[in-house]
């Protein structure tokens, strides 16, 4: 998988604001998905990969029901997911 197939699947899986779960298209994320990916890689570390969730979120949507996307603590949990699978997901 590459990185943006990793990404999407993380962004995906948490539904940010439970779009995905009302029957938004599959596609719903995409945008960030690839912003994210445009400035992550296998190097980022987790709280880098969670600032830039933060960062791509804050800047793309009014508001983001799961979390503060002002704080990027609140992204750790998917961005460590991230992180894990960029490492053993990825060819090196």
């Amino acid at each position: 998988m590459n990185v943006y197939g990793i990404i999407k699947k993380y962004i995906d899986e948490y539904d940010f604001d439970d779009l995905l779960a009302i029957g938004a298209p599959n596609d719903e994320y995409d945008l960030e998905t690839e912003r994210i990916s445009q400035r992550i890689n296998i190097q980022s570390s987790v709280l880098e990969i969670a600032e830039t969730i933060s960062d791509v979120f804050l800047h793309s949507m009014c508001s983001v029901v799961k979390a503060d996307v002002t704080n990027p603590d609140h992204f750790l949990e998917v961005a460590k997911k991230i992180k894990n699978e960029l490492n053993t997901g990825l060819p090196k």
